[in-house]
């Protein structure tokens, strides 16, 4: 973001450079975050509301999606966005959870945290998101560990360790550790 309302664009390659306008959409002042999905799209969102902003391809109109969750939450700030490079956008929230945007479908599935279920996210809190060389999704949460999601076994796994509770930030390393 150059200046609240614009978008500066550079082409690598050529070294040119555009600016890019956010005249079509609603009070463009507050987008200060920016997210290039492995499709080309481009995803815009503020961390201090839960609406978004995409555009599949340069040629295509600004697109508004909101996040609108069952849970009574607080707070409905999207903090995260991160793509499975598999058509499905992940979008983490302040306490609603985890919204899954199927590129293909254009559906929104929200999960979140079910304490009689093993298999839902810890919290719904989802602070950061990473997607390890092994396409594992890794969701952190504040005060209530990590999850971790992989097609191959469909479902969520959460870990939980005394002195990892709140987690900011996921890593991974040169051998593969997370």
């Amino acid at each position: 973001v150059l200046k609240p309302g614009v978008l500066w664009q550079l082409d690598k390659k050529s070294g040119s450079q555009k600016l890019i306008a956010l005249s079509e959409i609603e009070n463009p002042e507050i987008y200060s975050k920016v997210y290039a999905d492995s499709q080309g799209g481009l995803w815009l969102f503020s961390g201090k509301s839960g609406l978004v902003y995409y555009r599949k391809n340069p040629e295509t109109s600004w697109n508004k999606l909101l996040m609108s969750s069952l849970t009574k939450g607080i707070s409905n700030r999207v903090l995260e966005i991160l793509d499975d490079e598999s058509g499905h956008i992940w979008i983490g929230t302040d306490h609603n959870g985890l919204f899954i945007y199927d590129l293909i479908n254009e559906t929104l599935t929200n999960l979140l945290e079910d304490q009689g279920k093993k298999t839902s996210i810890s919290s719904n809190n989802v602070v950061c998101l990473y997607r390890d060389d092994n396409g594992v999704m890794w969701i952190g949460h504040n005060k209530k560990g990590l999850s971790y999601y992989h097609k191959s076994f469909n479902s969520i796994v959460n870990v939980d360790h005394p002195e990892c509770r709140d987690v900011s930030v996921i890593l991974e390393d040169s051998k593969g550790n997370i």
